[in-house]
């Protein structure tokens, strides 16, 4: 996973960020301390504030990660998450959130990685090792 996480996790952050007025990038990239990365606190923050850019970005934010991570798991064949047919981006948002509450020492990781492995322990695809039966493709049933 670490590969496709290398792979993806410039694309996605720089579809977030190119969202922002310069002068907001210049500081939030200045406070991430992850090489110019969003921490998952601050996109965080973004998911919690009212304001429609706040809220604006981080649905772009966590949208762009969870498209750009199932594009990569396609093109590689591989099988990290399986999101449910019309999951909304507010579900996305969800589990972020929760996944950040439950585990806030995360908050200053990227959080691109994050997002996905908050997505993958959310919507693991089904396995024969963890469902008899399956194929180890679609999402398994929670």
């Amino acid at each position: 996973m670490t590969g496709l996480l290398a792979i993806f996790l410039p694309l996605a952050a720089a579809t977030a960020t190119a969202a922002a007025p310069p002068a907001q990038q210049q500081q939030e990239s200045a406070t991430a301390g992850t090489s110019g990365f969003q921490s998952a606190g601050q996109v965080l923050r973004k998911c919690r504030d009212e304001s429609s850019f706040s809220k604006s970005y981080c649905f772009a934010y966590i949208a762009a990660v969870a498209d750009s991570a199932r594009a990569y798991q396609a093109w590689l064949g591989t099988n990290g998450m399986c999101l449910p047919n019309r999951t909304s981006q507010g579900t996305l948002v969800d589990v972020f959130d929760a996944y950040l509450v439950a585990n806030p020492s995360l908050t200053h990781s990227q959080a691109a990685s994050v997002i996905v492995t908050a997505l993958q322990e959310r919507f693991p695809c089904r396995t024969a090792a963890n469902e008899s039966g399956a194929a180890g493709q679609g999402p398994s049933r929670q």
